[in-house]
């Protein structure tokens, strides 16, 4: 088998009859204007020929809208089953067909080759065999303990090629805080290297980390990131591939110096914020509410912050120089607390990405741009969960399960 490598986490797969491309993202930036490729793409997604696409989740930088619009004629597309259906419903909107793939159901192609995808909360990982050889994409899912990594060994035998992430992929810590941004990064390639052991692949290919944060919030961040030279988990061979590379597994291969030059030219940013007015924030906030009334049971709302569990957060807008105490039920107050005292703090236009967006939290934790109280975020994150989670089809109080609801969001570093 070949791997074709596009850029950051999308390739194309080729068995010698079937052509998979994965994870398109190929062009624009990503997560409110916080990640941009590391290089640029030098194709367009119609430059590319393949016969399937697969798609392992719903984040922006594997499941690009604005490249897969750019598609001309329809196409197959396998992607995880979900609850919300709402993947597959823009897809087929857009004359696609989608399989949707079942855990640990395989599906065989046309050559008689197999891939199988298989669940990881929201995300999913890619394996794909030709009876000869496989490659495993692991791409950044959770896979971390022994018991899921012996689990996957167990049933899909063999591995030839692993692709796994590198580098870390949301909030690694406060800027300045050197213990926990080196342990954000350290924990990437320590998973890396535990997959690697467990697993036995004969190569390691690192991918899915070849983006910068592009911000004026978040590019310090660039200086702690993992390099793909950081991996080292002998005896397998680490295979880095740069964009529009070729690789058949088994060949010999011999890393060059592309990235090098572009992770040291990391310390200038793309973008910063507008100011957005408070009253365009309060009218959001209304919109934000409607839509968690018209998804939830707004009584059973009532009822956990009535019994204490959905206390209200401090958000200190940093670019408005003002704090706001934040609550589903209450609403939105001005307070009088400093930055410092705030649970998390925020430019206006971030915190306008959450209220516009069910998914604009998940985008906070991925992109970064925000300062927290480590002991105090959770009050936060609680607040807006309701939200998050109704963007993956749960709902309060059907799905939504009071436990889920109650996570602390306390990061690790902390706990130790």
């Amino acid at each position: 088998m070949k791997i074709e490598f596009i850029n950051h986490a999308c390739y194309i797969v080729d068995t010698g009859k079937v052509r998979i491309l994965c994870d398109p993202w190929l062009h624009g930036q990503a997560f409110d204007r916080g990640w941009e490729h590391l290089i640029e793409t030098p194709v367009k997604i119609n430059d590319l020929d393949y016969d399937y696409i697969w798609i392992s989740h719903e984040h922006p930088d594997h499941f690009s809208v604005q490249d897969l619009n750019e598609i001309k004629g329809p196409q197959t597309i396998f992607y995880q089953e979900t609850r919300d259906k709402k993947v597959k419903a823009f897809l087929e909107s857009k004359g696609h067909r989608v399989i949707e793939m079942h855990d640990w159901e395989s599906f065989i192609l046309p050559d008689n080759s197999k891939i199988t995808v298989t669940k990881v909360d929201d995300d999913s990982w890619f394996h794909i065999t030709d009876g000869n050889e496989s490659i495993l994409n692991l791409n950044d899912c959770e896979v971390i303990t022994d018991k899921d990594l012996e689990k996957i060994k167990s049933k899909l035998g063999s591995i030839d090629v692993l692709m796994t992430q590198f580098g870390f992929a949301m909030w690694i810590g406060n800027e300045g805080d050197a213990t926990a941004n080196s342990m954000s990064a350290m924990n990437i390639l320590s998973r890396v290297t535990r997959q690697a052991e467990i697993l036995k692949p004969r190569y390691v290919l690192p991918f899915a980390s070849y983006i910068k944060f592009c911000h004026k919030d978040n590019v310090w961040m660039n200086q702690h990131q993992n390099k793909p030279w950081d991996v080292w988990v002998k005896p397998a061979d680490t295979i880095i591939m740069e964009p529009m590379d070729k690789w058949s597994v088994g060949d010999k291969w011999s890393n060059r110096g592309k990235w090098k030059k572009a992770f040291n030219d990391l310390d200038t940013y793309t973008y910063e914020d507008d100011i957005v007015s408070f009253p365009t924030l309060l009218d959001e906030f209304d919109k934000y509410v409607g839509r968690i009334k018209d998804k939830n049971s707004w009584l059973a709302i009532r009822v956990l912050k009535f019994a204490g569990f959905l206390p209200p957060t401090s958000i200190y807008l940093v670019d408005n120089e003002v704090g706001i105490d934040f609550c589903i039920v209450n609403g939105i107050k001005v307070n009088r607390l400093s930055q410092l005292e705030c649970d998390i703090s925020m430019c206006s236009e971030t915190f306008l990405n959450i209220l516009k967006f069910e998914w604009g939290r998940g985008t906070l934790t991925v992109n970064g741009r925000f300062t927290a109280n480590y002991y105090t975020m959770w009050k936060f994150f609680r607040q807006t969960k309701i939200a998050y989670a109704n963007n993956v089809g749960k709902t309060v109080p059907l799905s939504l399960s009071l436990r889920e609801l109650l996570y602390s969001y306390t990061p690790k570093w902390v706990k130790e």
